[in-house]
Protein backbone atom coordinates (compact mmCIF):
# COMPACT_ATOMS: atom_id res chain seq x y z
CA UNK A 1 0.00 0.00 0.00
CA UNK A 2 2.86 2.35 0.86
CA UNK A 3 4.38 1.69 -2.60
CA UNK A 4 1.12 2.59 -4.34
CA UNK A 5 0.84 5.86 -2.44
CA UNK A 6 4.45 6.74 -3.28
CA UNK A 7 3.93 5.92 -6.95
CA UNK A 8 0.78 8.04 -7.06
CA UNK A 9 2.57 10.97 -5.44
CA UNK A 10 5.49 10.71 -7.88
CA UNK A 11 3.13 10.53 -10.85
CA UNK A 12 1.17 13.55 -9.58
CA UNK A 13 4.33 15.57 -9.03
CA UNK A 14 5.64 14.71 -12.51
CA UNK A 15 2.30 15.65 -14.07
CA UNK A 16 2.20 18.98 -12.27
CA UNK A 17 5.78 19.82 -13.18
CA UNK A 18 5.23 19.12 -16.88
CA UNK A 19 2.03 21.16 -16.84
CA UNK A 20 3.83 24.14 -15.37
CA UNK A 21 6.82 23.79 -17.70
CA UNK A 22 4.65 23.75 -20.83
CA UNK A 23 2.20 26.47 -19.81
CA UNK A 24 1.38 28.73 -22.72
CA UNK A 25 1.84 32.48 -22.52
CA UNK A 26 -1.39 34.27 -23.45
CA UNK A 27 0.35 37.67 -23.77
CA UNK A 28 2.91 36.21 -26.17
CA UNK A 29 0.03 34.63 -28.10
CA UNK A 30 -1.69 37.98 -28.39
CA UNK A 31 1.53 39.59 -29.59
CA UNK A 32 2.09 36.86 -32.20
CA UNK A 33 -1.56 37.15 -33.32
CA UNK A 34 -1.06 40.89 -33.86
CA UNK A 35 2.00 40.16 -35.97
CA UNK A 36 0.82 37.26 -38.14
CA UNK A 37 -2.86 36.35 -37.70
CA UNK A 38 -5.02 39.43 -37.32
CA UNK A 39 -5.11 40.40 -40.99
CA UNK A 40 -7.23 37.37 -41.84
CA UNK A 41 -8.55 36.05 -38.51
CA UNK A 42 -8.87 39.33 -36.58
CA UNK A 43 -7.56 39.87 -33.06
CA UNK A 44 -10.84 38.58 -31.66
CA UNK A 45 -10.80 35.53 -33.90
CA UNK A 46 -13.64 36.75 -36.10
CA UNK A 47 -12.50 36.45 -39.70
CA UNK A 48 -12.13 39.59 -41.77
CA UNK A 49 -12.56 37.71 -45.06
CA UNK A 50 -15.54 35.64 -46.16
CA UNK A 51 -13.38 32.62 -47.02
CA UNK A 52 -11.48 32.60 -43.70
CA UNK A 53 -12.76 30.68 -40.67
CA UNK A 54 -13.50 32.23 -37.31
CA UNK A 55 -11.07 30.84 -34.74
CA UNK A 56 -11.86 32.86 -31.61
CA UNK A 57 -13.17 30.57 -28.90
CA UNK A 58 -12.06 27.49 -30.82
CA UNK A 59 -10.80 24.60 -28.70
CA UNK A 60 -7.13 24.99 -27.79
CA UNK A 61 -6.09 21.49 -28.87
CA UNK A 62 -7.82 21.90 -32.22
CA UNK A 63 -5.84 25.07 -32.95
CA UNK A 64 -2.57 23.37 -31.99
CA UNK A 65 -3.31 20.33 -34.17
CA UNK A 66 -4.23 22.44 -37.19
CA UNK A 67 -1.24 24.79 -36.92
CA UNK A 68 1.11 21.83 -36.56
CA UNK A 69 -0.48 20.20 -39.61
CA UNK A 70 -0.01 23.35 -41.70
CA UNK A 71 3.58 23.72 -40.48
CA UNK A 72 4.49 20.12 -41.30
CA UNK A 73 2.75 20.15 -44.68
CA UNK A 74 0.26 17.48 -43.60
CA UNK A 75 -2.46 20.05 -44.27
CA UNK A 76 -2.07 22.30 -47.32
CA UNK A 77 -3.24 25.87 -47.81
CA UNK A 78 -1.11 28.48 -49.55
CA UNK A 79 -1.44 31.27 -46.97
CA UNK A 80 -1.68 29.11 -43.84
CA UNK A 81 1.24 26.90 -44.82
CA UNK A 82 3.36 30.00 -45.41
CA UNK A 83 2.31 31.58 -42.10
CA UNK A 84 2.68 28.39 -40.05
CA UNK A 85 6.06 27.30 -41.42
CA UNK A 86 8.20 29.63 -39.25
CA UNK A 87 6.09 29.15 -36.08
CA UNK A 88 7.86 27.50 -33.17
CA UNK A 89 6.15 25.02 -30.85
CA UNK A 90 5.92 27.82 -28.29
CA UNK A 91 4.34 30.18 -30.86
CA UNK A 92 1.70 27.56 -31.65
CA UNK A 93 0.96 26.92 -27.98
CA UNK A 94 0.73 30.66 -27.28
CA UNK A 95 -1.52 31.37 -30.27
CA UNK A 96 -3.80 28.53 -29.27
CA UNK A 97 -3.92 29.90 -25.73
CA UNK A 98 -4.83 33.39 -27.01
CA UNK A 99 -7.54 32.41 -29.48
CA UNK A 100 -9.08 29.70 -27.29
CA UNK A 101 -9.36 32.12 -24.36
CA UNK A 102 -11.73 34.39 -26.32
CA UNK A 103 -15.32 33.90 -25.19
CA UNK A 104 -18.31 34.19 -27.48
CA UNK A 105 -22.01 33.95 -26.93
CA UNK A 106 -24.32 32.55 -29.58
CA UNK A 107 -27.98 33.19 -30.28
CA UNK A 108 -30.18 30.43 -31.59
CA UNK A 109 -32.66 31.43 -34.28
CA UNK A 110 -36.28 31.45 -33.25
Amino acid sequence: MKFLMSAALLWSAAFLMTGVASAADIAAGKQKAEAVCQTCHGMNGVATLATTPNIGGQQRDYIVIQLEAYRSGKRQHLQMSTVAQPLTDADIENLAEWYSSIKFTFEMPE
